[in-house]
């Protein structure tokens, strides 16, 4: 297998504020290969956006950061307070019209990556952003080429971000949340088509999002992050249909099934610990019904149960056997 396209190793990230320093990212380590995506998951506060920001090279500037992070065998700067990104490495909002310029037509928008880290002249940055208008499937491009944003509907936009990602040929495309703010039937078809511009170009990405059921369509592999630490990893098919880690199976538990009826969701009980004192042990342990009292020592970080699956969970044994049981008793 050829070298990730996308490599994090023992990422740590913390942030100065006025209550005291914020451990946003504890430990992260992954990799993604070309032409594959890869989804993590988790509540707000668990850390994704600062992991990206870390991955782009611009986190904020009462950020200090150790580990490391590699695009396409080159090292990212992970020094707080940057405004350069790193080549290679594109990003698509969840919102896009705060995302582009009210202000300018949406085919400069596209053309200026092109224009300035390409170095193609105006007349080629131009071909080059009607191709691309085409490819992520914006119907009639050359007459909308010339429009602004807010002549647009959403789901034209979203596609106007993608194209503007695609622009100058990154190695990487991260997204953060990128249909939260479309219908169901756009975030369909917005899903589809990163899907295959992955198949059809090899840009590797890397989904941040919410949403289980965004990654179960659309990603390989997955991460599940909690309090700044990633707690399960592996393939959508282990994590999601053999998880082992409670707060796997928490977020699982949560997502409505029809078929179960009016069965009531399972809330997660508590709340998600304060990374300005996170305290010892698993972070989950106050809100976990399978701790057990070692899980209150040392630190918990992923640990290979097989090819295809890790988690951050010392009982992941009795997990599985207490699992297995209730599904025995719910049939």
């Amino acid at each position: 297998m050829s070298a990730p396209v996308l490599q994090v190793r023992d990422l740590r990230v913390r942030l100065s504020s006025p209550r005291g320093v914020v451990q946003a990212v504890r430990g992260v380590s992954f990799d993604v290969q070309a032409g594959h995506t890869h989804g993590i998951v988790g509540e707000s506060g668990s850390g994704k956006t600062t992991l990206l920001r870390s991955i782009l090279g611009l986190l904020p500037g009462n950020a200090t950061a150790a580990g490391a992070i590699s695009v396409s065998g080159r090292q990212v700067p992970l020094a707080g307070g940057r405004t350069k990104a790193v080549d290679g490495v594109s990003i698509v909002f969840q919102e896009p019209m705060t995302a582009l310029n009210p202000v300018v037509r949406v085919g400069h928008q596209i053309s200026e990556a092109p224009r300035h880290k390409l170095g193609l002249g105006r007349r080629a940055a131009r071909d080059r952003a009607l191709e691309l208008m085409r490819q992520v499937g914006i119907p009639d491009p050359v007459r909308r080429f010339d429009a602004y944003p807010h002549e647009l509907s959403g789901g034209l936009s979203q596609r106007v971000l993608i194209a503007i990602a695609l622009s100058a040929e990154p190695k990487i495309i991260l997204c953060d949340e990128p249909t939260t703010a479309l219908d169901v039937t756009v975030q369909d078809q917005i899903l589809k088509l990163f899907s295959r511009i992955s198949e059809e170009t090899g840009v590797a990405i890397v989904y941040v999002t919410h949403d289980l059921a965004v990654v179960a369509q659309t990603c390989r592999t997955v991460s599940v992050m909690y309090a700044g630490q990633f707690l399960e990893s592996g393939t959508i098919d282990a994590v999601f249909g053999r998880s082992r880690h409670p707060y796997t199976l928490g977020l699982l538990g949560a997502v409505p099934d029809v078929s179960r009826g009016r069965t009531p969701l399972v809330a997660i009980p508590g709340s998600p610990p304060d990374l300005v004192s996170p305290g010892k042990g698993c972070p989950f342990l106050p809100r976990c019904s399978y701790a057990r009292e070692e899980c209150s020592r040392g630190e918990f970080s992923l640990q290979s149960l097989n090819h295809h699956q890790a988690t951050a969970c010392i009982r992941s044994d009795a997990l599985v056997g207490a699992v297995g049981a209730a599904e025995a008793d719910a049939s």
